[in-house]
């Protein structure tokens, strides 16, 4: 699947269109340099499930959990992960 966001003002929408078009699939990376707008994007996403919470990259963290009403939504950051292992470990 291939989503453009050209712009700040088209977020929900290109959001929207992603759930859409995501199917049964429940894993997807979303790669990009640091400050590419992936957390922003993720953000819109959580937020049209009905996230409720707070949505802030999970950097440090290396993963935020979300509770929307039917399904939880765990958002990994391996940007500081330099083995495999480590995800492993992660449980």
């Amino acid at each position: 699947m291939r989503i453009e966001i050209k712009n700040q003002d088209s977020i929900k929408e290109a959001a929207q269109q992603f759930i859409r078009e995501m199917g049964d699939s429940r894993v997807f990376a979303f790669y990009g340099k640091m400050g590419a707008g992936k957390t922003t994007f993720i953000k819109a996403i959580c937020e049209e499930l009905g996230v409720e919470d707070v949505i802030t990259s999970p950097t440090f963290a290396i993963v935020n959990e979300y509770e929307a009403p039917d399904t939880t939504i765990y958002h990994f950051d391996f940007y500081r992960i330099k083995k495999l292992e480590e995800v492993y470990d992660m449980g």
